[in-house]
Formats: structure tokens, C-alpha cells, sequence
């Protein structure tokens, strides 16, 4: 099976400028991702593929790995353009060159708290048992019977029904998780058919043992994930 390892990276963020970037414990976010991709390209069939709309990332990217000198283009950069439509168009590009994979693995710089042998499990799983979509998911931190959604000043609701029965945390149901963003791995004929990484009660969880789920969006982000780091 021949893996293509997907590392989506815009150039634009409106949260954090020049957001793959920016320095995280001494490296760019992007650096994390790189070397997860290294990783998991030494060990198995397959190719790292940057895709970027800025040339100060790709020239960063290409000190450290090797990949194709492609540029993404503008109208799958925007704020608005969904990852798969960048991946398909990775996919064609590659097919022009001779590439044709069988799975994608989607490494998002955004989440660059990894454990390789994490992956490599879900790998595992992914090829042995047969399954055609991955995606990691940890423990919630906040959970569903605690949350509540707020329709307006007077009128708000509680996310998930609550027990009459239950009274203290303990007796919250522990079985609930988030889907964290740490990767994602799915055959290409799953792509093709769901436009999505995730289908319900198709896509199967792979659960890491993350305590705390880092997805950098704002400039806070970064001083929580440096203490994982």
C-alpha cells in the first residue's frame, strides 16, 4: 500500500500571522509535522507532500524534506477552502508524475503534539484489520453534561440531557471523546466517495492518550502547546 502524507500549510491566518511559522520551543509550527512525516516515511511506502500557497513555507520545507516544488493554488487558499479539495488537488498532480497512492495520511501542523507509536498502531490497524478511515480522538476535557448552549440572554439549554440520578461528576459517563485533529487516515476511494475525512459509523476512533487536545488557532495556543513540547 503506498501512503501519500498530506501536510496542509496556507500562508494566510487570520489568528496567528504567518501562523506555520511562527516559533514553537525553538522551530516553525510546521517543523512538528515535518518531522512526524519523516518519521513515518522512513518506516512505510510513501510521500510527503506540503501543500502551501507561500514560498517562504515550501523554501522551509524543502531544507528539511524532500518534496515536490508545488504551489497551491489561490482559490483552494482561501479561509473558506476545505482541505480535501487541496488533497484531490495534490492527488491529480501526482497522477501526472506517475503517483498514484492508495491512502492518505493528513498530518495538520495546527496539531503538532504527536507520539509516533501512536501513529504507527493506527497504521497497523488501518492495513491489518482493513478499515478504510482513521481519525485520533482523546478523552473530553469539558464534559457533555456540563455544557450548555446559550440561545439567548433569557434561554439556554443543557448540550446532552442530564440524569435526575446523577449528582456529582463521578457518575458522569466516562465514554465520551473529541476528535482532536492529531491525524487522519483514510483510503483514497474513501475520499473520493465522502468528500470528508470522517464519516459517522463508518470511520472508526483511534484513541491517543492526549490529556489536553492542541489545535493552534490564536497566539495563546502556542504557550500551552510549548508546555507539552
Amino acid at each position: 500500500m503506498k501512503y501519500l502524507i498530506f501536510i496542509p500549510a496556507r500562508g494566510g491566518s487570520k489568528g496567528v500571522k504567518n501562523k506555520n511559522l511562527k516559533t514553537l520551543k525553538n522551530n516553525p509550527l510546521i517543523f512538528y509535522s515535518l518531522k512526524t512525516a519523516k518519521q513515518i516515511n522512513k518506516k512505510i511506502p510513501s510521500d510527503i507532500f506540503v501543500s502551501t500557497d507561500s514560498k517562504k513555507i515550501l523554501n522551509y520545507c524543502r531544507k528539511l524534506v524532500s518534496i515536490e516544488n508545488y504551489i497551491r493554488p489561490k482559490k483552494l487558499a482561501t479561509d473558506k477552502s476545505n482541505v480535501v479539495d487541496s488533497v484531490f488537488d495534490c492527488i491529480n498532480y501526482q497522477k501526472i508524475k506517475g503517483k498514484v497512492y492508495d491512502a492518505i495520511i493528513l498530518l495538520q501542523p495546527t496539531s503538532p503534539i504527536r507520539r509516533i507509536s501512536e501513529i504507527f498502531k493506527a497504521l497497523k490497524l488501518f492495513k491489518n484489520k482493513k478499515k478504510i478511515s482513521i481519525m485520533s480522538v482523546c478523552k473530553v476535557r469539558e464534559h457533555p453534561n456540563e455544557i450548555i448552549q446559550v440561545i439567548n440572554e433569557k434561554k439556554w439549554k443543557y448540550l446532552k440531557k442530564k440524569s435526575e440520578y446523577i449528582y456529582q461528576k463521578q457518575q458522569f459517563e466516562n465514554n465520551f471523546y473529541f476528535i482532536d485533529g492529531n491525524f487522519y487516515i483514510c483510503t483514497v476511494d474513501f475520499l473520493k466517495k465522502n468528500k470528508n475525512f470522517v464519516n459517522k459509523n463508518i470511520s472508526i476512533p483511534f484513541i491517543t492518550k492526549n490529556k489536553w487536545p492542541i489545535d493552534i488557532d490564536y497566539v495563546d495556543d502556542f504557550k500551552v502547546a510549548e508546555s507539552f513540547i
